[in-house]
């Protein structure tokens, strides 16, 4: 019995492939809990105030979340938003696209996920709208040490 090595080959190939991919979105699976960070703003009634950022990523499926971000800003300024994220497939670094639940058309905010922090990026400030006088997402991260399992 003669056995076709090309054949062998492609099969092993495309399980390593998958196995891959399924290790990419098993991490990705590992990322849901509440993250947060504390730091000093100016109050409204003048002095500093401790605040905490909030971060929560509720996984809802095999590369999906449901994400609510609500982050603090002086003089008691925030930005809220809450929706989907989904793997961006072949994205490097690693991310996820959040779309509002309100489906604001022209929101495109982004989670970059590194070995050590989540970062949220809206370098165009599409998503200004969420967020009051002083405020924008871009740049906000949360050190993946801070994740607490999500309540």
């Amino acid at each position: 019995m003669k056995i076709d090595t090309k054949i062998i080959m492609v099969g092993l190939l495309l399980a390593c492939t998958h196995a891959m991919a399924d290790d990419k979105h098993a991490s990705f699976g590992m990322l849901g809990g509440q993250y947060s960070y504390t730091h000093t703003v100016s109050s409204v009634e003048g002095g500093d105030q401790e605040v905490t950022d909030r971060l929560l990523l509720a996984h809802d499926g095999y590369a999906g979340y449901h994400a609510e971000i609500d982050l603090k800003f002086d003089f008691g300024s925030n930005c809220v938003l809450a929706g989907d994220a989904q793997l961006v497939e072949g994205s490097s670094p690693a991310r996820m696209r959040l779309t509002p639940d309100d489906a604001h058309p022209d929101c495109a905010l982004e989670i970059l996920v590194n070995e050590d922090a989540l970062v949220l990026s809206d370098s165009k400030n599409t998503c200004r709208s969420y967020c009051g006088v002083g405020g924008s997402f871009d740049g906000a991260a949360f050190a993946r040490a801070t994740k607490v399992k999500a309540e």
